[in-house]
């Protein structure tokens, strides 16, 4: 498994995300993402696999959300 696994740093994972480095280092804080991994001093890094998952749970959500507005605005419709 370690062989597969990628460590992303912060400039590949702001793309990614869509969120600067400060608001990815609040977001860690706030136990809204993931925790980072500390590589050394000073160099931290997040698995790929793992950011991978939390965006796609993101999504999820996203569909979720919009597939109940669906059915509300449905529902709110006169016959």
């Amino acid at each position: 498994m370690l062989m597969n696994t990628r460590i992303l740093r912060w400039r590949e994972v702001a793309p990614i995300v869509g969120c600067s480095r400060m608001t990815i280092a609040r977001m860690e804080k706030a136990g809204t993402f993931l925790q980072c991994i500390r590589i050394s001093n000073g160099s931290v890094g997040w698995l790929k696999h793992e950011v991978e998952e939390w965006l796609a749970q993101r999504l999820a959500v996203r569909v979720e959300i919009e597939r109940a507005h669906v059915r509300l605005t449905s529902l709110r419709q006169p016959l």
